[in-house]
């Protein structure tokens, strides 16, 4: 039988000299600015992220869940909110800029 390796990605750690907006996530998507904040809880059984747009400028982003349907693409002032809701089974992955 082979000797088999498993990595845990959640547990790597990358780091470069991108800015923001061009940290690309190991699947590909661009990850939304660190301005952009995002706070979870529960609506009854199904997991719930508030995004606020802290920027200085316009963004659009969007809530990516694991186990669970990605949101919208949502354009967001400086200031402003959006929210977003999925399946009771799934779990908030990341932001992305769209």
């Amino acid at each position: 039988m082979a000797n088999t390796k498993i990595f845990d990605l959640d547990s790597l750690i990358f780091t470069s000299d991108l800015s923001d907006e061009e940290m690309v996530n190991i699947s590909g998507g661009v990850l939304a600015p660190t301005c952009i904040d995002v706070s979870l809880s529960k609506s009854g059984i199904y997991p719930r992220a508030d995004v606020i747009n802290n920027c200085s400028s316009r963004q659009r982003v969007k809530t990516i869940w694991a186990f669970g349907r990605d949101s919208q693409c949502n354009q967001l002032e400086p200031g402003g909110s959006a929210w977003s809701e999925s399946g009771a089974f799934a779990q908030f992955d990341r932001l992305e800029a769209c």
